[in-house]
């Protein structure tokens, strides 16, 4: 079976400054692409995978920056559109997001939801993953990944080594 990942940053804008991170420059960009360029991409993909000669997986990754800084409803659009450039389509089409779990409440919980596979990134080391002011936000990111394990949607996780 074909299968394809595509890794989506739709945004470099990130609330944190790991001291490991490489991007630093770019973490205040408040631009994004748009849902024109975004189902431009979707219909790429869509035409490029039409070719496969049975039946496959298309899995979308969305990262960033901090991908959960883009409001909810714009991910809402974002699948609406993604579901009407795919309809028909043979291949098994899912979303993945990796976020920092640093910017979490009900609606993000809610988001979550919507995505075949969720992943949080951790640090074994503290101290690495700090806000602007410098401070840790480790501790706020495993209180959110306990929050989002207690509604019943399972993470997987990464790490910087």
């Amino acid at each position: 079976m074909n299968q394809i990942d595509i890794v989506c940053y739709t945004s470099k804008l990130c609330n944190l400054r790991c001291r490991y991170c490489y991007e630093l420059p770019l973490l205040g960009d408040r631009s994004r692409m748009g849902l024109e360029e975004i189902e431009r991409m979707f219909a790429n993909v869509e035409a490029g995978c039409r070719r496969w000669d049975e039946p496959g997986g298309i899995n979308f990754q969305w990262h960033g920056g901090e991908p959960l800084l883009i409001p909810p409803e714009v991910y809402r659009r974002i699948f609406k559109i993604q579901r009407q450039v795919f309809a028909g389509s043979i291949h098994q089409v899912t979303n993945a997001i990796q976020s920092n779990f640093t910017v979490m409440d009900a609606g993000r919980i809610d988001l979550l939801r919507e995505f075949d596979s969720v992943g949080v990134s951790l640090d074994l080391f503290t101290g690495l993953r700090v806000n602007k002011a410098g401070v840790c936000q480790e501790k706020r990111a495993l209180e959110n990944l306990e929050a989002v394990r207690a509604a019943g949607i399972p993470v997987g996780g990464v790490t910087v080594l």
